[in-house]
């Protein structure tokens, strides 16, 4: 090698060095090793590899695992909580029929007031309507268009609804027609979807459809939850036939549907309106979130 005080060769992997040969030594005998190997620059190579080789397996766990893994138990998060509140879109369907009387009407007008309430501060950007029916079926709130559920004005008009019978048959008749009730609720929801919110139609009856046309109102039900609506049926009354038949109505083949209710009256239905809204706002936002439901409360019969 050139530039050396004494003459030296490399072999890949060290430098031999060569002094001066003494009187009495043999030529190229070599008088010590350098062993320089460390020195040179392969373990540089050598550990960037393993860099580069480390960086590609943390860059597939970034890809293959959601962000937010964390090592040891998080803490339990409330998902119902977590997501945010869906703007709903609620139309209440009242039994008006001749089996309500004034003191019933007045207990299921609570029960509505109540269950605004709850909607208020489940869902504070809801909006309402409200309709009563009987053989048939009229808006009496927010009939041009649904009302913000925070207005003041929407309790006053809610405590102010009456049964008005002055003439024969009254202005909604006595009889008992689901069909005309859920048609209205499907007319108030038509443009709720396109307007980003959801959709949920509550109808509350104490008796059975009279209308003599129920395929009517399992029609327009079935097409109700085509269209991504939730329909909540509440049952007033001790009538196993007509929960049966308005069950059938509300839940079709899901016998244990959340969605259904029943009070044995509507003193009853006032005391627990308010739990039964707030479970049906949890249960519209997270099947809207594509979550599962809320579990019930356990409360299906009071």
């Amino acid at each position: 090698m050139i530039g050396l005080p004494v003459g030296a060769v490399f072999d890949g992997d060290a430098i031999a060095l060569q002094r001066n040969v003494r009187p009495g030594d043999a030529p190229g005998v070599l008088d010590f090793w350098a062993k320089l190997g460390w020195r040179r620059l392969s373990w540089v190579r050598k550990a960037l590899v393993c860099l580069t080789a480390l960086g590609v397996v943390f860059a597939a766990c970034a890809a293959v695992f959601p962000p937010g893994l964390a090592c040891g138990e998080e803490p339990a998060r409330d998902d119902a909580a977590a997501a945010p509140a869906q703007k709903l879109d609620v139309v209440f369907l009242l039994d008006a029929s001749g089996s309500v009387g004034a003191g019933m009407w007045s207990r299921e007008r609570a029960a509505a007031v109540e269950m605004v309430k709850a909607f208020g501060q489940s869902a504070p950007k809801s909006r309402v309507a409200v309709a009563v029916f009987a053989s048939k079926a009229q808006v009496v709130v927010g009939a041009k268009s649904l009302v913000g559920i925070t207005k003041k004005s929407l309790n006053q008009q809610l405590k102010g609804l009456q049964i008005h019978r002055s003439g024969p048959g009254g202005d909604f008749g006595t009889g008992t027609n689901f069909g005309d009730a859920l048609n209205v609720c499907a007319k108030k929801l038509q443009n709720t979807q396109a307007a980003g919110r959801v959709g949920v139609c509550i109808l509350i009856t104490d008796g059975a459809d009279t209308s003599g046309n129920k395929d009517k109102a399992k029609q327009v039900a079935d097409q109700l939850k085509a269209d991504k609506h939730h329909l909540l049926g509440v049952f007033v009354g001790k009538s196993e036939v007509s929960e049966s038949a308005f069950r059938d109505l509300v839940c079709g083949a899901a016998k244990d549907s959340p969605m259904f209710r029943r009070a044995d009256d509507f003193s009853a239905l006032e005391k627990s309106a308010a739990s039964i809204a707030k479970y049906t706002a949890e249960y519209a936002n997270a099947r809207t979130a594509h979550r599962p439901p809320p579990p019930s409360d356990g409360r299906l019969l009071w």
